[in-house]
């Protein structure tokens, strides 16, 4: 006999089909069989946590600490978060209010950085001081503002945009020889700092750009350092993790982001619309799949953005996601349990 009911994992309420054998005097429970399909969380949901005219992009955290940053189309502010709220540090504007932020971050520290096109002058970078915006560089040669902030272990801070690689560490800000730049993403371990230049990770420190001796697959999608310090890609060929001389393959689902939930588990998905974050068990295998479903509508679904999602240290997850309804309508949502 199979019955269809709800069953608690550990961490949330999953459909499941319990299956009983009659041993003559009693119906005693043999096994349970969690649903593959479209089994989701019911304790938990994404609540939406800023809101813009049109949208909020590019999100960002540091370090693993509780710091995050996003875009808003909304004048083209700057929002960060501590923590515990919100704050709108505004734009670093130059020529007109109509020039928009292009790109935000982390450098060394956790000082909170940010690019815009400088009209004639090409690209300009600024530093947030804890009250204002100061640009620290213009052009330069530098002239896509479009990129990614990140340190590394010995205090330097980098961009990385299409324009090449720069970085502080010799005073004013300079041009790295990388080609092709190292603007498509960045993690930390305890002791290294990786980024990733098309489809290449690099090791980075002291502006000194070296190639592990090894690749995974490519096409590379993100690079990821989870709570346990290990780093792990995720692509078309699936997950893979680097165990310090090679990349080791752990599961086949092809997928674009990856992040932690709060108790430790996997979360992948890929972008495009009606595709929710979905999570895995600790081992990587996709049996244990539980779709964290976006809110719907009569009119609409949502999906996530290519920014992908972030956990804090204290395991909250924050992402960005569009819905279906026309460009422009991008939310932050937060992962929360119901109440």
């Amino acid at each position: 006999m199979a019955q269809e009911t709800y069953v608690h994992d550990g961490a949330d309420w999953r459909k499941a089909r319990q299956i009983y054998v009659y041993d003559g005097s009693v119906w005693r429970k043999v096994r349970t069989l969690f649903e593959q399909v479209r089994c989701v969380y019911h304790d938990h949901e994404w609540v939406r946590q800023l809101t813009a005219a049109y949208g909020v992009f590019g999100l960002v955290s540091y370090r693993g600490t509780e710091k995050l940053l996003v875009m808003s189309d909304d004048n083209d502010h700057v929002w960060y978060f501590d923590g515990s709220s919100w704050a709108d540090l505004g734009a670093p504007y130059t020529i007109a209010p109509s020039i928009q932020v292009d790109s935000v971050g982390f450098g060394a520290g956790g000082d909170i950085y940010a690019t815009n096109y400088d009209g004639g002058s090409g690209a300009a970078i600024y530093r947030w001081n804890g009250a204002a915006w100061v640009k620290l560089f213009s052009n330069g040669g530098m002239t896509d503002s479009t990129g990614q902030f990140f340190d590394d272990l010995t205090g330097n801070t980098y961009f990385g945009s299409f324009s090449g690689v720069w970085w502080d560490g010799t005073g004013p800000w300079a041009q790295i020889a990388l080609a092709p730049s190292a603007r498509e993403g960045y993690a930390h371990t305890a002791t290294k700092t990786y980024v990733m230049a098309t489809y290449t990770v690099y090791e980075v420190a002291g502006g000194v750009f070296t190639a592990l001796p090894t690749q995974p697959p490519d096409p590379i999608e993100q690079l990821y350092v989870d709570t346990n310090g290990l780093l792990w890609t995720s692509g078309t060929w699936g997950l893979f993790k680097w165990d310090g001389a090679s990349w080791v393959a752990t599961s086949g689902v092809a997928c674009e982001y990856l992040c932690q939930d709060e108790r430790g588990d996997l979360i992948l998905g890929r972008y495009g619309f009606d595709r929710n974050p979905y999570r895995l068990a600790a081992n990587g295998t996709t049996p244990n799949k539980v779709e964290m479903q976006f809110p719907a509508a009569p009119s609409f679904t949502y999906s996530m953005d290519s920014t992908g999602m972030k956990r804090t240290a204290s395991g909250r997850l924050f992402c960005i996601a569009r819905h279906a309804a026309g460009p422009g309508k991008v939310h932050l949502f937060e992962w929360a349990e119901k109440t």
